[in-house]
């Protein structure tokens, strides 16, 4: 029954994906909402794939409860953000309540990754502040640039921009310290992947926040087109897993 679910899964994330690159093609004023909605289901049969693999996982159980729980955050987050999009037909400000559902995701994959770091010498966790302040130093600048210098730069607007793409960079460090201490190959594969999916996830948000500064409407269809890559390459990484 479990491989009949994970089969379905399977081949609905495979439908959905091919349903939202040919949405993606469609004008503009045409695919209103449908590449949300195709995007966001897909977000959901990755999530349900992590869950299946954690029922059926027994040596990483943990693991991939902690990104299961994450992935239905992101889940939750994204159809708060694209109702509220639709329906009001304006943006969310860059810190909200629903900043709240993101950052619980953010700690989830950080528990996710601690289950194979936790291990790892204090001398190799120096690179996790290096990233973040290397990310800051871009953020800034990136920032600085789109508000043409002014002091609203250094405002809770700015921040708001720069927080995810900044976490991100973290968490890919981390997540790269767990893909080198898993203890088999299977293990490597698993969180290889997960690697990647953590890592196009952020690769969109600094799209995103560089679209700030450099405002292009190709930025912007990059980043939309990274989001549900990171949701295939996850329900890879749960399919090899279970």
């Amino acid at each position: 029954m479990d491989t009949l679910v994970r089969d379905v899964l399977s081949g609905v994330a495979g439908v959905l994906a091919l349903a939202w690159v040919a949405a993606n093609l469609l004008p503009p004023q045409r695919r209103r909402g449908l590449d949300w909605a195709l995007a966001w289901a897909l977000t959901a049969v990755a999530a349900g794939l992590l869950w299946s693999t954690w029922h059926l996982s027994a040596d990483s159980r943990r693991f991939w409860g902690y990104m299961a729980a994450a992935w239905t955050a992101t889940l939750l987050g994204n159809a708060i953000w694209g109702v509220h999009d639709l329906q009001q037909r304006q943006r969310l400000p860059p810190l909200s309540a629903l900043d709240a559902v993101y950052i619980a995701r953010y700690m989830l994959l950080a528990a996710a990754l601690w289950q194979g770091v936790s291990g790892v010498p204090p001398s190799r966790w120096v690179g996790v502040p290096v990233a973040i302040a290397a990310s800051l130093v871009v953020a800034r600048r990136w920032l600085y640039r789109s508000h043409a210098g002014r002091a609203s730069a250094h405002t809770a607007r700015s921040i708001g921009k720069a927080v995810y793409p900044v976490l991100d960079s973290a968490l890919v460090y981390t997540a790269a310290m767990a893909w080198a201490s898993a203890p088999g190959l299977q293990e490597r594969i698993s969180v290889a992947l997960t690697t990647l999916a953590i890592a196009v996830y952020g690769a969109a948000n600094w799209i995103n926040l560089r679209s700030r500064a450099y405002p292009l409407e190709t930025s912007v269809n990059r980043a939309a087109l990274l989001w549900p890559l990171s949701d295939i390459v996850i329900g890879v990484a749960a399919l090899h897993g279970g």
